[in-house]
């Protein structure tokens, strides 16, 4: 994602797929000095947020894991998100 993009995307507003889709191009983007650390911290995230979705949500004790699981990853995605778009 370029940095123009990202100062105008509300990324509170992005479902849980697309903000899976921004942490793997993160995950994804050719690695420098600057944004190493970044890239293996999404890649790791990345493999949750597929484990999560997964997930079967069909079953309340699953699907309270679930909605816990999908919060937590969402407000990570979205720090990683905001670090990658100020370096």
């Amino acid at each position: 994602m370029r940095h123009e993009e990202s100062s105008e995307i509300n990324y509170w507003a992005l479902s849980f797929k697309k903000l899976a889709e921004y942490c793997r191009e993160i995950a994804e983007q050719e690695p420098t000095a600057a944004n190493q650390k970044l890239a293996g911290e999404a890649k790791i995230v990345y493999a949750e947020w597929q484990d999560t979705l997964a997930l079967p949500d069909d079953h309340f004790e699953e699907g309270s894991r679930r909605a816990q699981q999908l919060g937590a990853l969402r407000k990570r995605t979205i720090e990683m998100l905001v670090k990658n778009a100020a370096s």
